[in-house]
């Protein structure tokens, strides 16, 4: 994709009056604003386990109270300034992305390597960015930031309260494309559509038999061996 408004970027920029995780990027060729978030994937998908599996477990309560998503790793990167290939005066040797400085180019190169210096002293998780783990601090010091206009539930990272808000609102943007079922996030659909593939990622150390949904593997955990509980 070519031309004004390609969708490639200059320097990202924090906004003062929006969500302080959310990212402005302004487009080199139209000099039009965008927002996005600069999300790692690997990252992206231990969180879209987490909140499809709440979903689920909401959708089995039938009930309109999210609780908390857990999400301590599931973070948008500093402040990635991704520039159009060859563009770049740092690019990546492992991609096609060109970065604006060495530090943000050392940054995205974390990536590829799966180093992730950044250790949180209360449980040893490892982080890729220092404001990943600083988000992820908040699950241990509880401090809950987001708050809930419509009610009174509070989130530790925006994320989650973007989510939650679709409770109240009714939005479920992930469609099913083989039965048209629609989830509030795309764990839910993720989860979902096991049911359609089989697949059945989850399984137990004990017996090796194998599940759809995480949620189901720890309740067959429960079960004692040879027995009930």
């Amino acid at each position: 994709m070519s031309g004004p408004g390609s969708g490639w970027g200059v320097p990202a920029q924090r906004s003062s009056q929006r969500d302080p995780e959310m990212l402005l990027v302004k487009l080199g060729d139209c000099n039009q604003t965008v927002e996005f978030n600069v999300i790692v994937k690997e990252e992206e998908e231990e969180r879209e386990i987490n909140e499809g599996e709440e979903e689920e477990r909401e959708e089995d309560r039938d009930s309109v109270d999210s609780g908390e998503i857990p999400n301590p790793v599931n973070e948008p990167t500093s402040t990635e300034s991704i520039l159009p290939p060859g563009c770049g005066s740092y690019p990546c040797p492992q991609c096609e992305k060109s970065f604006s400085s060495s530090t943000n180019l050392k940054n995205h190169q974390r990536v590829h390597t799966g180093e992730k210096p950044f250790d949180c002293s209360a449980c040893g998780k490892s982080f890729s960015e220092k404001v990943n783990l600083k988000r992820h601090e908040r699950v241990h010091s509880g401090e809950k930031p987001y708050h809930c206009t419509q009610c009174e539930k509070s989130f530790n990272h925006s994320g989650s309260l973007k989510e939650h808000e679709r409770i109240h609102t009714g939005e479920k943007p992930y469609h099913c494309s083989l039965c048209g079922k629609n989830f509030r996030v795309a764990g839910g659909l993720k989860n979902h559509q096991r049911s359609h593939s089989g697949e059945k990622p989850y399984h137990c150390t004990q017996c090796g038999e194998g599940f759809t949904q995480l949620r189901n593997l720890k309740n067959h955990e429960r079960i004692p061996i040879g027995g009930k509980p």
